[in-house]
């Protein structure tokens, strides 16, 4: 599920999106951000509940000068947007604040998707910021980058910028973090099931986790299936397999996922009992099937 949100105290767009959970809302640690936005021309506030007074605030002060955004110091353009005009595009950035700043996947990659322009100012070029096609085309932006299916989570977050001659420029952050990706895999506790016979299994089956893949769920579980068929076969039915992941040094999101098996009891047939073998007798279907054994 996605959700889109404006906020009528504060000109900010929030798109956000989590793979794991069915509830979406803003990220968490963008208050600072998005405190420096301002209230959209015409639109007022929400009125305080009936029979109580507004208490007395100061106006949302936008940000200007310098400020650190997305990782980096924005301060003024070399030019300016003509005075009096509407608000611009200033920057659009792609950013990767639950990861240290720092991404998997180049972030060029993460622009190929990305289809909102951006004003060039040092060219004096100034895309205008429209209320219904630039926000349409931010939402197209958030289910492209959404639709890679590289990333865990992505949320938008639009903060209002306000140039010397008082035009707001806006500030589009591509807040992303991205899927873990596995650097080893391995099987811990089957004493009884070579990893050779598991690889050759989930090569039949194409349920191979590669290296460098980003960790799928589905085939996490896949995998978890197969190996406990595969015990199960060799007379371990109450066998378990739980997949762990655990993080590693060396770069973001890259992680060891380890399958741990409990092969529990072997399971051996002490009797075995025939019912309505009227032609044959049970001994003789007993000593046939010794004779197959195997």
């Amino acid at each position: 599920m996605r959700t889109f949100r404006l906020p009528l105290v504060m000109a900010t767009l929030v798109l956000s999106a989590n793979l794991a959970g069915s509830a979406l809302a803003a990220p968490q640690g963008v208050g600072p951000l998005l405190a420096r936005a301002q209230a959209p021309a015409g639109v007022a506030a929400a009125p305080p509940p009936a029979g109580q007074e507004a208490p007395a605030q100061p106006p949302a002060a936008p940000a200007q000068g310098r400020l650190i955004w997305c990782g980096q110091e924005i301060g003024p353009p070399s030019n300016l947007p003509p005075a009096g005009s509407g608000p611009v595009i200033y920057y659009i950035g792609v950013c990767f604040p639950e990861q240290g700043g720092v991404s998997v996947i180049e972030p060029e990659t993460y622009l190929y998707y990305i289809h909102t322009k951006t004003s060039v100012p040092s060219e004096n070029r100034w895309v205008p910021w429209d209320e219904v096609a630039t926000v349409e085309s931010i939402k197209q932006d958030f289910k492209s980058l959404w639709g890679t299916t590289f990333l865990d989570n992505l949320a938008i977050d639009v903060t209002d910028y306000t140039f010397s001659n008082g035009v707001t420029g806006k500030l589009v952050a591509y807040n992303i973090e991205e899927r873990q990706r596995v650097k080893v895999v391995s099987y811990e506790g089957a004493k009884h099931l070579e990893e050779a016979k598991i690889d050759e299994k989930l090569k039949e089956e194409n349920a191979q986790i590669r290296l460098d893949s980003f960790i799928d769920p589905a085939t996490v579980r896949k995998v978890k299936k197969i190996v406990l068929d595969l015990l199960a076969e060799k007379g371990f039915q109450f066998a378990s397999v739980t997949p762990e992941i655990k993080a590693i040094p060396g770069g973001p999101k890259l992680v060891n996922l380890t399958f741990l098996v409990d092969e529990g009891p072997l399971v051996k047939i002490r009797d075995v009992e025939f019912t309505g073998n009227k032609a044959i007798g049970s001994s003789a279907l007993k000593r046939q099937m010794k004779n197959n054994k195997g």
